[in-house]
């Protein structure tokens, strides 16, 4: 993963290509362009998801939880109903955490 500060004045801006070059390549000819394809949703798409109930007393299941609750959240799901029987403490706090998010 790269991560790296966008300026402030092009922040907004939509690009039409993108490259990932090092410093020293700055100034030779790209030749890794890749087209960005952005088409932005007209509308958003509200649903919610139904889980079956949680029965994981003693698997830590978390990072994979917030992993497909942080998914579900990109899909654009409104809610996530959740009916939980048995959880490890892990999976306790994540769900905690989420369910104060709203």
């Amino acid at each position: 993963m790269i991560s790296c500060d966008i300026p402030k004045e092009v922040k907004d801006l939509i690009p039409k290509a993108i490259s990932l070059i090092t410093k020293s390549d700055c100034k030779v000819n790209l030749e890794n362009n890749v087209r960005v394809i952005y088409n932005k949703p007209l509308v958003k798409k509200e649903f919610g998801v139904c889980v079956q109930a949680f029965r994981f007393g003693t698997n830590d299941l978390s990072l994979r939880l917030i992993e497909w609750l942080e998914m579900l959240k990109i899909v654009g799901a409104d809610k996530v109903y959740l009916y939980k029987y048995d959880a490890h403490k892990n999976m306790e706090k994540t769900l905690d955490y989420y369910s104060k998010e709203v």
